[in-house]
């Protein structure tokens, strides 16, 4: 019946009227309900949309065997590109055409990235510096792609899958659809970085999807968990979730690859209960060649002026709260000239994470942390630039109320590198987090 809509149908299933009825007392037995519509016409004529857009998008999906990763996105062959995380970064003066990631349910910052990034040129964050984050969800991440009228384009999608096999759906307005599986298990895919240890929990994977078009219009992405896996930890603490670290667009495929910078010796990280106070511009152990404060006024958060080690520090969730033990002061910021003390800080949400990036050289001697936990443990890992650990983990645990620790990584290297310090939390019961007040680069 091609009344009957949205049941018999051409291209996209046609909106159609909603109708409610109510049942003005109690139903005590079983009940067979049938609704009729006597004249179809009329209900087509309600049903049915006739200012819907039903522009249809030229468009293949493809999977890479392999990926690296790291991606320089100082590219001029890329017409357009967004990096994910706490501020989505995208390129500086493009006609953007890609979309926000958006969710019906909760999303998280996560930093367990699907590619590492660096970029000078941004619009939201100036300079990526290895960049490692993105955006993830326990149901399912979605953003929408502009195609726009003309040549044929490339988008290239970076996704990861934490404790799950992902499903990723392309379609556009006709109703056209692409449906791809994405397990590594199953494809028989080989991990190539330590960002792709494949079968060990994280799945990550590069999707091209080609477009073109006769007319402006745009095709929707709907990444989303197809099945947990608990032989890799989903349920045993943690949660499955799916995710997208970058979206680039150009003439063809983005192109990952391997960096090669001086690699990190292992460090022995050491511990102290935080102390009473301390001052972010001095230090025992040197000259402070950087430092960053977290919430701190209407700044929010203050670095020190000319400071340049410190490249990113970014939270799976900023709360605000201020009883940190340690009274942190400073008097070269940047955003805020000078403190005589403040308690302030951000901690993440229940079982968040931390993610700081440093650049480090031959000079550097030290990495020092004003960090806490609460209702929890605190794991602290220093990672060199493929993101390979390189220290045995630093884990000091607290019930309530909190315990605040001042942690000094030493760092010897013999040219300019990156380092990562990550800080996860991991609950004892109900919520739980860590904090970070501050942090010096010492020289």
């Amino acid at each position: 019946d091609s009344m009957a809509s949205p049941f018999s149908f051409t291209g996209a299933s046609a909106d159609t009227a909603v109708y409610m009825f109510s049942f003005s007392g109690e139903i005590s037995a079983e009940t067979k309900i049938v609704v009729e519509f006597g004249d179809n016409t009329k209900l087509s004529s309600i049903g049915k949309n006739p200012g819907y857009d039903a522009s249809a998008a030229d468009f293949k999906v493809g999977v890479a065997e392999s990926m690296h990763g790291y991606i320089d996105l100082d590219n001029d062959a890329y017409d357009d590109w967004a990096y994910f995380g706490n501020t989505t970064a995208r390129k500086g003066g493009a006609e953007h055409v890609i979309g926000d990631i958006t969710s019906d349910f909760e999303l998280y910052t996560s930093q367990t990235a699907a590619i590492q990034a660096d970029w000078t040129d941004g619009e939201g964050q100036e300079a990526g510096d290895g960049t490692s984050r993105g955006i993830s969800g326990q149901v399912d991440v979605e953003l929408t792609l502009k195609v726009k009228k003309g040549a044929e384009k490339v988008y290239t999608l970076y996704l990861v899958a934490e404790q799950c096999v992902g499903k990723l759906t392309v379609r556009d307005r006709a109703g056209n659809v692409r449906t791809l599986i994405l397990d590594d298990r199953a494809d028989g895919i080989v991990s190539s970085t330590a960002l792709n240890n494949n079968f060990n929990g994280v799945s990550t994977r590069k999707v091209t999807i080609t477009a073109s078009a006769e007319e402006d219009t745009e095709l929707y992405i709907r990444y989303s968990m197809h099945s947990s896996r608990k032989e890799s930890g989903a349920g045993n603490s943690s949660a499955a979730r799916v995710g997208i670290s970058a979206v680039v667009c150009g003439d063809a495929a983005a192109q990952d690859a391997e960096i090669s910078l001086p690699d990190l010796a292992r460090a022995t990280i050491t511990s102290e209960n935080a102390p009473a106070s301390a001052s972010l511009s001095e230090s025992e152990l040197g000259t402070v060649a950087d430092w960053y404060k977290s919430n701190y006024g209407t700044e929010g958060e203050v670095y020190k002026a000319g400071g340049e080690a410190i490249r990113s520090v970014n939270f799976s969730a900023q709360n605000k709260f201020g009883d940190f033990a340690t009274s942190l002061s400073w008097t070269d910021g940047e955003e805020a000239e000078s403190c005589t003390g403040t308690r302030n800080g951000y901690h993440t949400q229940s079982g968040g994470s931390i993610e700081i990036v440093v650049q480090v050289d031959q000079n550097t001697k030290y990495i020092v942390l004003y960090t806490g936990a609460w209702n929890g443990s605190n794991t602290l890992t220093v990672r060199n630039y493929k993101g390979e650990a390189r220290c045995t983990p630093l884990v000091f645990s607290a019930n309530d109320p909190s315990v605040c620790k001042k942690v000094v990584i030493p760092i010897s290297v013999t040219g300019t590198t990156r380092v990562t310090v990550q800080i996860q939390s991991t609950l004892a019961a109900g919520n739980g987090n860590v904090s970070l007040a501050g942090l010096q680069v010492i020289v």
